[in-house]
C-alpha cells in the first residue's frame, strides 16, 4: 500500500470533550490521501471511546513526558510526505484545506519535501493573518501557530523533531531552526484551522516559564544587534498601538456635545 501524502498527528490526554470534533474535521476532507495518527498519553476519562472507527485512524496509547514528546512519538509512526499536527479541540477550517495544501506542495516542493507551508488561522473569533513572505522581524516577536503549518517530512529528518528540553516553546524553537536553516516557508493564502487555544503554555502558572523560554530562544537564534533592533521596533509599535487605542477609548467615552 503506498504511503499517504499527509500524516495528521493528533496528541491527546483526557480530551474526551474535544477529540471527536477534531477528527471529524479531518475525515470530512475532500482530499483523502492521508492517515490520522492519534497519540494518546494514557487518558483516563474515556477519550479513546470517542474516537470514530475508521480505517484511516491509527491509535496508540503510551505514556509521554509532555505534548512535544507525544508529537515526536507520532512523527516516529508517521508514513506521510507531509506532517500536520492538530491538538484536540482544534479543527480544519473547511473541507478543502488538504486538497489546497496538497496541490501547493506538489507545485512548490516537487520531489523535495524539505518545505513548510503555512496559513492563517482563527483564534478567539479573530483571523490571525501571517506575513508573506515570512520574516526574521516577525519571528522575533511571535511564533507561528503549529496548527497552521504543514511540514515536509525532510524537515524532521534534518532537524530531528521537537527539542523536549523546551517544555513550552519547542514548536517555536523548531520554527526558528528551520527558518534560520533556509528551509522554504510558503504562505498558502488561505485559512487553515480554528485554533482553540488555552493549552498548557497558556495557563497562568506557566506564563513566567513561557516568557523565559521565549527570551532564551531569541538570544539563541538572533544576534545581539538584532535583539536590540527588533526589541526597540516592537516597543515602538506597541507604544503606537496603545496611543491609538487610547484615542479610541476617549472618543467612545466623550459624551456628544449639545447645541
Amino acid at each position: 500500500m503506498p504511503a499517504p501524502f499527509f500524516s495528521i498527528i493528533v496528541t491527546a490526554l483526557n480530551a474526551k470533550a474535544f477529540i471527536e470534533q477534531t477528527l471529524r474535521s479531518v475525515l470530512e476532507q475532500t482530499d483523502d490521501d492521508y492517515e490520522i495518527i492519534v497519540k494518546d498519553g494514557g487518558s483516563t476519562d474515556g477519550t479513546l471511546t470517542r474516537i470514530p472507527q475508521h480505517e484511516r485512524i491509527k491509535v496508540f496509547s503510551i505514556p509521554d513526558g509532555g505534548i512535544y514528546e507525544g508529537m515526536n512519538q507520532g512523527v516516529e509512526r508517521a508514513c506521510g510526505r507531509y506532517l500536520y499536527f492538530l491538538n484536540c479541540g482544534d479543527t480544519l477550517h473547511d473541507k478543502h484545506v488538504l486538497r489546497h495544501i496538497h496541490a501547493l506542495a506538489e507545485e512548490k516542493g516537487g520531489a523535495d519535501d524539505e518545505l513548510i507551508i503555512y496559513g492563517d488561522y482563527i483564534s478567539g473569533g479573530f483571523r490571525r493573518m501571517l506575513p508573506s513572505p515570512m520574516s526574521r522581524s516577525f519571528l522575533y516577536g511571535s511564533s507561528i501557530c503549529h496548527q497552521s503549518m504543514f511540514f515536509g517530512r525532510r524537515v524532521f529528518e534534518r532537524y530531528g523533531g521537537y527539542d523536549t528540553t523546551f517544555r513550552l516553546m519547542a514548536d517555536y524553537e523548531l520554527t526558528l531552526k528551520a527558518f534560520m536553516g533556509d528551509t522554504p516557508f510558503i504562505h498558502c493564502g488561505r485559512l487553515v484551522c480554528h485554533y482553540l487555544g488555552g493549552g498548557f503554555s497558556a495557563q497562568r502558572e506557566q506564563r513566567s516559564a513561557f516568557h523565559a523560554e521565549f527570551r532564551s530562544l531569541k538570544r539563541k537564534y538572533f544576534s545581539r544587534g538584532e535583539n536590540v533592533k527588533y526589541s526597540l521596533c516592537h516597543a515602538l509599535m506597541l507604544t503606537r498601538v496603545r496611543a491609538y487605542l487610547k484615542k479610541i477609548r476617549q472618543r467612545l467615552c466623550t459624551p456628544p456635545q449639545g447645541r
